[in-house]
């Protein structure tokens, strides 16, 4: 039976593939949908202009199908994405049908399917509108074959959907002593495209520690950072919005999201998720397997003196800009990026520039600020293998390279992964961050938001080998087993907090005048880091999944164990 359901989803989706080519004149395209759904007419639409957040699970289907080569030249170097670009990997996906494709990635195309590609009805909905077949609370609350809403409407060229969001969450964490606490969130995210043309999405969340000690929830790096909870000692709050306007080939973006850039399975040299959400300006231009794009962000520069947050805190401006120009086929992908970190000044009309070379301008403006040059490539060989690097060039002195001169400042790292036909993926990835790499002689301009690396994963003066298995298995959260081993030469401190020794392992201290020009790499006090993770999960129904986590870390001989099991609906 599931065979044949998953065989009706091909069919269906196999005829809607033909639409990805039409124009923004024809958004919807009818379709009858056979199976364990309703019956219904399904409508597929290319004009979902909004962003899917980057913790969709969704992308990580999508990279697999990437490496098997079945997507083309889709790219996943820079996320997130628009819902239109999902829906047409999707697709894609379809096409290739469930010889090629296998039984449990077709089990999940499906539910991807009803999802982003067919715009779904029936849908339910606790306020009904006139898309809606019928009200959440008495026939769909526990369906797994509709997508349920507060409130959802769509036309020919309109859409808005509000969609409720919660967990709660047992933690359990076992170190030097033993904790556990009881978390809990409840939000909503609103999202839609208007004419066609403008996308939105709005995300909020709120939470607290509904049971147990604090201590387990600040070990969440996530938490940890949140400013409300882990120095104002009260719940916690996040937020993530944006506004896209598309028009042919251009596209414009204001918004407040997390955004990952730089070609890694676990590191993402360019943009990575270790600091908060930042506010940007974003936009670009899409050619034929050639993208364009300008970013410039307000980030959180540190305090001044004194208090560190309130009405009394002094906090001076600080910018990012970026530049990313990215050619991409079916073999893969290779971009070229430029950066730049300033401060304690308005936003500077050099740096505004959609098209410029920051470097050259850096110079021409005194030589004040913290720019950066990076070159990442996604090269797919055969179908089922892919190769991702990158490289990050700080600083550079031609007449020093081969030595440990302190100035040298660079980062790379270089990973494969094998997606099988059984179901399997492997991947194994090495990086590298060198001495004082993202720091700046002006801490300001560190490459920090809120005092925390924006940059890559690891920090200065590191390397760390990862590697991950990852069994698909039919369902939206795969099981994953991560391993990672990182090596950090931390700078070396007195008793009374004092710095002895500076080895450039902390992105907060340049070199001081009396430092040696040497840095060699994990000089300092060597932390050993090892760590074990094992996390999957199931979908009870559509949008209701619980979810579990093991994790264990063993920092220099101490260990640290740390489970989790919760329940959610949709996903953060």
């Amino acid at each position: 039976m599931n065979a044949l359901r998953a065989s009706a989803v091909s069919l269906c989706l196999m005829a809607s593939s033909s639409v990805v080519a039409q124009t923004h004149s024809s958004h919807i395209t009818p379709l009858h949908f056979e199976g364990d759904a309703p019956a219904a007419e399904m409508r597929v639409r290319y004009d979902q202009v909004e962003h899917v957040p980057v913790v969709h699970p969704v992308y990580d289907f999508l990279a697999r199908a990437s490496v098997r080569g079945m997507l083309g030249d889709f790219s996943l170097a820079s996320l997130p994405l628009q819902r239109k670009e999902i829906a047409k990997a999707l697709a894609m996906l379809a096409k290739v049908g469930e010889e090629q494709l296998g039984h449990a990635d077709m089990v999940l195309l499906k539910k991807y399917c009803r999802e982003f590609l067919e715009y779904q009805t029936p849908s339910a909905a606790v306020v009904l509108s006139p898309s809606d077949s019928t009200q959440i609370l008495f026939d769909y609350l526990l369906s797994d074959n509709v997508e349920k809403y507060l409130y959802h409407y769509e036309d020919s060229t309109d859409a808005v959907s509000v969609v409720p969001l919660g967990s709660l969450e047992y933690r359990k964490l076992q170190s030097d002593s033993a904790g556990s606490a009881v978390l809990g969130q409840v939000g909503f995210r609103l999202y839609g495209t208007i004419s066609g043309h403008v996308g939105y999405l709005l995300q909020l969340t709120n939470g607290s520690v509904l049971g147990g000690e604090r201590r387990v929830a600040l070990h969440d790096p996530t938490l940890r950072r949140n400013v409300k909870f882990g120095e104002l000692n009260s719940d916690f709050d996040f937020t993530e919005s944006h506004v896209r306007v598309d028009y042919d080939r251009f596209y414009a973006i204001i918004g407040r999201e997390t955004r990952l850039a730089g070609a890694g399975y676990f590191n993402h040299m360019l943009l990575s998720n270790g600091a908060p959400t930042f506010d940007a300006v974003t936009v670009g231009a899409r050619f034929e397997r050639f993208d364009y794009r300008f970013m410039h962000g307000g980030l959180l520069a540190q305090p001044l003196s004194g208090a560190t947050s309130g009405a009394t805190v002094v906090i001076p401006s600080k910018y990012f800009a970026m530049h990313r120009f990215a050619f991409h086929d079916t073999w893969g992908e290779l971009a070229i990026t430029e950066s730049v970190v300033y401060s304690e000044r308005g936003a500077d009309l050099a740096y505004l520039n959609p098209l410029s070379f920051f470097k050259s301008i850096e110079h021409a403006q005194r030589d004040r600020d913290n720019p950066a040059l990076a070159f990442d490539a996604t090269v797919r060989p055969v179908n089922g293998v892919e190769i991702r690097g990158s490289f990050y060039l700080d600083d550079l002195r031609f007449e020093k390279i081969g030595t440990d001169y302190w100035g040298n400042k660079s980062a790379w790292n270089i990973g494969a992964m094998y997606a099988s036909d059984n179901n399997v993926d492997f991947a194994a990835e090495y990086a590298v961050v060198y001495p004082y790499t993202f720091s700046h002689f002006n801490s300001q301009n560190a490459v920090t938001n809120d005092g925390l690396q924006m940059s890559g994963s690891i920090p200065p003066n590191s390397d760390r080998l990862s590697a991950m298995l990852r069994w698909w298995w039919g369902q939206r959260y795969p099981i994953v087993l991560t391993v990672s081993s990182l090596r950090h030469g931390r700078n070396m401190y007195d008793s009374e907090g004092a710095l002895l020794h500076n080895v450039g392992g902390d992105i907060h201290q340049t070199r001081r005048w009396e430092d040696s020009e040497n840095a060699p790499f994990l000089d300092g006090d060597l932390e050993h880091r090892f760590a074990v993770e094992l996390q999957g999960g199931v979908e009870l129904v559509r949008g209701f999944s619980m979810r579990v986590y093991y994790g264990l870390m063993n920092t220099n001989g101490v260990q640290e164990h740390e489970g989790r099991v919760g329940l959610f609906y949709e996903h953060f």
